[in-house]
């Protein structure tokens, strides 16, 4: 069974897209000669540019978006996300193969519906991905995420990391304290202390990176530091990548920026709370997930009737613990104390 034109659909965050990557791959190996073009919110397209297994991207908005993706003609639509949205994309998209998971609205319009059987705490993001895709693949790439950065672009990033005050030629700390939602992220009086504690005694230097509605949380951490952080705004996603490209360790949230660092194979440090840290942990041999292992996971992060207390109370000491680890791995260690 060949395809000359595929579509695959996928409309919430830049993480999601980044977990999506292989699965986009495995459909480049199975179908080297085919169209493959990439319905998706516009900060997931940025992320997208230049990726070898990408022939186009077009924007999920409105009623446009039925006579775009009829355009195509596709001959395969993939709703990879369990969303109705992404089904009805799909069915409206006129292909002869739709496939999704089976279970919301608008899945009896797909065509091949497999189940969606996962629970929390079991299998991470980009495997389910696999998993879907396996039903009309023959070769499958590997669990690796592909961000591909060009040199100007790397270079466009050193300058802004340069400007912000940082020298490229010492080790430094990006702190990226944002998330998407209020219940994942740990308190800014934790990364003070945090940034503080890698500058005293390791020499690093610490910048705050941030992006649009997180100058207040940026603001406040700065504010709480001995030391004078460089504070650092990239204007987008992709800008936000080649900055975090050249940084020596990434400590954040269960975010977004988490997985462009894993994709860039940055030594992370990544804090959880309610999130299923199986499911979305950042895929990279660097990264290293801290959280506070509670009897209440696998929970309903946004029902908590305990007050967030594994992300709002998880102890300064503990994610120490966790860089003191990362710093002290052969493979890890020496990187981030000689730079990058």
């Amino acid at each position: 069974m060949g395809f000359r034109r595929i579509l695959l659909i996928r409309r919430d965050g830049i993480g999601d897209m980044l977990n999506t990557t292989p699965a986009i791959a495995s459909l480049r190996l199975s179908y080297p000669d085919s169209r493959i073009v990439v319905a998706c919110r516009p900060s997931q397209a940025d992320l997208l540019k230049h990726n070898p297994d990408v022939d186009e991207t077009i924007t999920l908005r409105g009623l446009k978006l039925v006579s775009e993706v009829r355009r195509l003609k596709p001959d395969l639509a993939v709703a990879v996300q369990n969303a109705y949205l992404c089904n009805l994309t799909a069915a409206f998209s006129g292909a002869r193969i739709k496939l999704g998971w089976k279970g919301k609205r608008f899945s009896s319009l797909l065509s091949v519906r497999v189940p969606y059987r996962y629970v929390k705490g079991e299998v991470h993001e980009a495997q389910r991905n696999l998993d879907l895709i396996a039903e009309v693949c023959d070769r499958l790439a590997p669990l690796r995420l592909k961000l591909a950065l060009r040199e100007e672009e790397r270079e466009t990033g050193m300058q802004e990391i340069i400007r912000g005050g940082i020298d490229p030629r010492r080790p430094w700390c990006a702190i990226h304290p944002g998330g998407s939602s209020w219940d994942k992220l740990w308190p800014p009086d934790g990364f003070a202390r945090i940034g503080e504690r890698l500058s005293e005694r390791y020499g690093m230097q610490v910048a705050i990176i941030f992006g649009p509605g997180e100058e207040g949380i940026a603001g406040e951490i700065a504010s709480q530091m001995r030391i004078k952080p460089a504070l650092i705004q990239p204007e987008n996603a992709r800008r936000l990548a080649a900055v975090i490209a050249h940084v020596s360790l990434f400590i954040c949230n269960g975010s977004g920026p988490m997985h462009i660092a894993a994709a860039l194979e940055v030594p992370t440090l990544a804090i959880f709370g309610p999130t299923d840290h199986v499911r979305w942990r950042p895929l990279s041999e660097k990264a290293k997930v801290i959280r506070r292992d509670l009897d209440c996971f696998p929970c309903s992060a946004h029902k908590c009737r305990r007050g967030y207390e594994c992300i709002k109370k998880l102890p300064v000491d503990l994610v120490w613990k966790g860089l003191e680890e990362m710093l002290e791995d052969e493979n890890i260690g020496v990187e981030l104390l000689t730079h990058r």
